[in-house]
């Protein structure tokens, strides 16, 4: 968006400043703004605007560049200010009305850029960039259909973004309704127009065919979740591991600092190409490298479609098939993917561990659970703590009837963005026949806030399609039991993976009806909930889910299992006549 509106400033005549003898003072002023900004000397680009504007405060395009230059700061409200003006100034921009769309959209505020978009459409039909960012403010309200007819007008415009459709993959994966028969055939076409004839290419490996050697294991990601990933990495063997981490954006705290002080090797990588990155990681040496980011935003897949290691694998970060010939294996469990259901949706031979995909390590900071809060508040609260997005319409219409069930329930949201958002979500209670003063919501929270939140909570009610993991953990060490409904894939089973191994089996609903008759038996039963309450962080620290090092030496013995399959592929390949993995 950013692009295309300098590209339209650029293209100005002096005359598109105005009629005034000013004009052409005006656009030499503008060209130097401009020429400020390419080279990234925010500060005299901004100088530069506000001087033009104090000589001609109706400047839609210095207003317009002044958006631009807040928006690439991450000043939103500063951003929405003078591209609302530029659009009040010049109402037939469509580049004014795009980006002041995507102004709102990283505002959270999500209804607003939707309707940015759509005007901006209704000016210039066919750029694909709008429609892609239109894709992404509706994926982000939740509304996956409408996102997902906007991702393939983006794609049909485009000719083929391999970003682009990373976007629609991820998003099928959130809407209800769709096969993972459907979710696989789209994932394949991904593989086939922008990675498999990258892998067909892939020079052959060199790595020691050596079944027993220490294995260099590779974790690319570009935001690892430690309280998943650090106790396998804390607790891995090594004398017989090492571990390298490609991490592909900058972002650091006192997590992903921990994690990287624990690994053998580091490596940032958001600056370098696919390309660079493929050939370091064949410098590196890598036996098998392990995907965490999938399909998500800013993914490498192109990388590992180039195969720099000879065994590749995808884990935890995304819940579903690659669709990619260059990736050979899923890690999993039985409860997430159920053997000789779940290969039907996936390119990737299925690894399943044997109790569970999941390792967990509560956060130190987390505070003790308190009593159950329906003891002295009189009525049962049910928490939502799942990403907004999540909730779709479906899961709030079924929501909605738990409520209208319990007239004297309470649902508790968090992480929903302010303004029309939050009206939004009362709205569609509102219309079920729930009123609106039962429905408590909150944006974003720091981390202390979120914590006490569960502390306000009895019952947390999981989304879907799409589970939640993180905050299911959270919510259970916490105390809090989650009602799950079990889906047909991966991403919509977390919730059948973690309380089944944890032997929460009743609160796992195989239909909606039984979602609700559930969160019911729950909410009338308060003695239940109190020993849950009171019980559960023993029951976790009991389980596989907890079991650090039991886990390592599962996820090692997978991972030394696939990589004596490579050699002896490998052998099978160097007799005569014999062919096998490259």
């Amino acid at each position: 968006m950013l692009k295309r509106l300098l590209k339209h400033l650029l293209g100005r005549s002096p005359a598109g400043a105005g009629d005034s003898a000013a004009a052409p003072a005006g656009a030499a002023a503008l060209d130097q703004a401009l020429a400020c900004y390419q080279r990234r000397e925010f500060d005299s680009a901004e100088e530069l605007c506000r001087a033009l504007l104090r000589g001609d405060p109706e400047h839609a395009a210095a207003h317009a560049l002044l958006g631009a230059l807040a928006l690439v700061q991450g000043e939103t409200a500063a951003a929405i200010a003078s591209l609302e003006r530029a659009v009040a100034l010049e109402p037939g921009s469509y580049e004014y009305r795009c980006n002041c769309g995507e102004a709102y959209r990283r505002a959270g505020r999500l209804a607003r850029a939707v309707a940015c978009f759509h005007s901006a459409l209704g000016i210039k039909h066919d750029d694909p960039a709008a429609w892609h960012n239109l894709a992404l403010a509706q994926q982000a309200l939740g509304n996956m259909r409408e996102a997902i007819l906007a991702f393939r007008k983006a794609l049909a415009l485009q000719g083929g973004d391999a970003g682009f459709h990373s976007g629609l993959l991820f998003t099928l994966g959130w809407c209800p309704g769709i096969d993972g028969e459907e979710i696989l055939a789209e994932h394949r076409r991904w593989g086939a127009l922008y990675a498999d004839h990258l892998t067909d290419q892939a020079a052959p490996h060199e790595n020691l065919a050596d079944p027993d050697k220490v294995l260099r294991i590779g974790y690319f990601t570009a935001e690892p979740t430690p309280c998943f990933v650090e106790p396998f990495i804390a607790h891995r063997d090594r004398r017989r591991f090492q571990v390298i981490f490609y991490k592909n954006n900058a972002y650091m705290d006192e997590d992903v600092l921990r994690l990287r002080q624990m690994a053998d090797g580091w490596r940032q990588v958001e600056s370098m190409s696919d390309a660079e990155v493929a050939e370091l990681i064949r410098r590196d040496g890598i036996d098998i490298l392990v995907d965490m980011a999938g399909h998500t935003n800013g993914n490498r897949l192109l990388t590992f479609a180039r195969k720099p290691a000879p065994v590749q694998v995808s884990y935890l970060g995304y819940l579903n098939t690659s669709g990619m010939k260059s990736i050979d294996y899923r890690i999993t469990d039985s409860h997430a993917d159920p053997p000789g259901v779940a290969e039907r949706y996936h390119s990737e031979r299925l690894i399943r561990l044997p109790h569970s995909l999941w390792c967990y390590r509560p956060p130190a900071a987390m505070p003790a659970p308190g009593p159950l809060p329906a003891l002295t508040r009189g009525h049962v609260t049910f928490g939502s703590f799942n990403h907004f997005s999540k909730v779709n319409g479906q899961v709030r219409q079924l929501w909605a009837q738990l409520l209208q069930a319990m007239p004297n329930s309470r649902l508790l949201a968090l992480g929903v963005p302010a303004g029309e958002n939050r009206e939004t979500m009362r709205e569609a209670f509102v219309a079920q026949g729930v009123a609106a003063d039962r429905i408590e919501i909150h944006g974003r929270l720091d981390y202390a806030q979120y914590l006490r939140m569960y502390q306000e909570t009895d019952i947390a009610l999981d989304s879907f399609p799409y589970n939640g993991g993180t905050t299911t953990c959270d919510a259970l060490w916490m105390g809090v039991p989650v009602v799950a409904l079990a889906g047909q894939y991966g991403a919509a089973r977390s919730g059948v993976s973690l309380l089944s191994v944890l032997g929460l089996g009743h609160l796992i609903a195989a239909t909606p009806e039984r979602y609700v008759a559930i969160a019911q038996q729950l909410a009338a039963n308060p003695g239940q909930l109190s020993t849950l309450r009171a019980t559960m962080r023993e029951r976790m620290r009991n389980s596989p889910l907890m079991d650090a090092p039991g886990f390592s030496r599962a996820l090692e013995t997978a991972y030394r299992e696939m990589w004596r399959t490579w050699c002896r592929e490998k052998s099978a390949a160097a007799k005569p006549g014999g062919s096998g993995p490259a």
